[in-house]
């Protein structure tokens, strides 16, 4: 009959679980690895790509969207950015028409603006291609994504590569809208900047001002939240 101790001596030789492999094991696994394999002084960066694109903060929110037994948060985040996708589309499609119609329409007082310079006409015709090129990138994103599902995205074949699609195609959309609507803008004010009224010039200047002072409340909004996030 063997001893009381033997028994605790025996499975105390058993080998024991690595505490590394455990904590590797349990690691949650992301689905944006090119962001994250970032330095952290590039976080900024992140921010902004994800937040242009998705409307997310951070990687670690992208990476909840897409956990199993969350498909409903995941339906709820693939409705809303096929919503916010056509609203851009329409939204961005009226506002290049109106622009088109006033550029295109002769001032009634010459001296406001000259719509004919050269700076006017190139970027105006680069923001009429740059709201087509995005309302065709819009309709790529709502046939696509229409019946998008969390599944296929964590499924491990090509997974790197559907996510890379995913946020390359919404960016793109955005940078596009973006730049469609800087363009519209570079376009008038130099229309204005060649004219001589000064009321007209300073009214173009405070356009300006105010949609600068908005791209940097956003970015350091957007800064601030990642940062608190990935802390």
């Amino acid at each position: 009959m063997s001893a009381p101790g033997a028994s605790f001596e025996k499975d105390s030789q058993m080998p024991q679980p690595v505490p590394y492999l455990q904590n590797q094991h349990n690691q949650p696994k992301t689905y944006l690895p090119l962001l994250t394999a970032l330095p952290r002084c590039l976080l900024p960066v992140i921010s902004v790509v994800l937040l242009s694109s998705m409307g997310i903060f951070s990687t670690n929110r992208f990476d909840d969207l897409l956990k199993e037994h969350n498909d409903e948060e995941w339906i709820k985040f693939r409705d809303r950015i096929v919503t916010r996708v056509n609203n851009i589309n329409v939204i961005g499609t009226m506002f290049t028409t109106a622009a088109a119609v006033f550029l295109s329409t002769t001032s009634p007082n010459p001296s406001l603006a000259s719509w004919s310079n050269y700076v006017c006409f190139i970027t105006f015709g680069g923001a009429i291609g740059t709201a087509i090129m995005a309302t065709v990138v819009g309709c790529i994103i709502t046939y696509t994504f229409t019946d998008l599902r969390a599944v296929d995205l964590r499924k491990e074949r090509f997974r790197w590569l559907k996510t890379v699609f995913v946020v390359g195609v919404l960016l793109a959309h955005t940078a596009l809208i973006i730049a469609a609507l800087i363009l519209i803008q570079i376009s008038f004010v130099a229309a204005v900047w060649h004219g001589t009224s000064l009321l007209a010039k300073a009214g173009a200047a405070f356009a300006v001002a105010v949609v600068l002072y908005a791209l940097a409340v956003a970015g350091i909004f957007g800064l601030l939240v990642s940062m608190g996030e990935e802390s």
